[in-house]
Parts: C-alpha cells; sequence; structure tokens
C-alpha cells in the first residue's frame, strides 16, 4: 500500500541504517518484518524474565552454594545458547550486537510479601532467605 511505496522511497534515499533491539527470536522476526539492517543491542538479560526461565534465573540468585549456581547456570545457558542460535539463523548474516549477561539481579527477585512467599515456596527455601537476599541485592538509580 501507500506506507509501503513510502517506505521504499526512503530506503532509496536514506544514509542511516536502522538496527533494532530484540532478546528473543520472536523480535528478530518482527523486527526483521519492519525491515530492520540488523540487531543494534540483544540485552541478554531480559531473555530471562518469564516462564521457567525466570525460575532458573532466581534458582541461581537464591543459590547457597556454588554447585547449586553452576546447577542453576547450566539451564541458563543451554536456555540462552538455543536462543542465540535462533537469532543469528532469523538475521541471516545481518549484524547482531550481543550484550553478555549482565543482569541487575534484583529486577530477578520478587518485591512482595506475596511474592517472596511464593519463590520461596517454589524454590524451597525459608521465606527469610528469600528476603534476606532481596534486601542484599537491592539497588537504588537516582
Amino acid at each position: 500500500g501507500d506506507f509501503g511505496t513510502i517506505m521504499e522511497w526512503a530506503d532509496e534515499l536514506r544514509r542511516m541504517r536502522v538496527r533494532a533491539n530484540a532478546e528473543t527470536p520472536m523480535d528478530a522476526r518482527a523486527a526483521l518484518k519492519f525491515g530492520v539492517d540488523g540487531i543494534g543491542l540483544v540485552r541478554t538479560e531480559h531473555m530471562f524474565f518469564e516462564g521457567d526461565r525466570i525460575v532458573a534465573m532466581r534458582e541461581m540468585i537464591l543459590a547457597l552454594d556454588e554447585a547449586g549456581r553452576r546447577a542453576a547456570c547450566a539451564k541458563l545457558l543451554k536456555m540462552q545458547r538455543d536462543d542465540m542460535t535462533e537469532l543469528f539463523l532469523i538475521m541471516d548474516g545481518l549484524p547482531v550486537t550481543v550484550r553478555l549477561l549482565d543482569p541487575p539481579l534484583h529486577e530477578f527477585l520478587p518485591h512482595t510479601e506475596q511474592e517472596m512467599a511464593s519463590v520461596a515456596a517454589a524454590a524451597k527455601l525459608p521465606l527469610e532467605r528469600v528476603r534476606r537476599r532481596a534486601a542484599e541485592l537491592q539497588e537504588a538509580n537516582p
């Protein structure tokens, strides 16, 4: 339609390339439909905010020892490898800039008492452990 025609004209004249932020294969597919020239930033920590992924991230954060952290990291590594492989296949040679896992750990932990109780029960940890860890990791951004 008209929008497509205008965008074709713009593409003929432009000097600037456009890249999208995309953290999931679904994001990358959507970006390609809009005609991006690549992915400007994959914030890998954003891959872990949903479903079983946030559970694995919380396991890593709340682990009581190195063995527990390593077990949780192994789960995260598989998820991340699978996603990155798919992202690169989708982008098919277009540039992709990846920021390696640099999570704001406090964002993965629950904030309300009810959420903390739920996470503690799911992780089979004492509620006080979840409270303490959330407090230790709390950040303040100006």
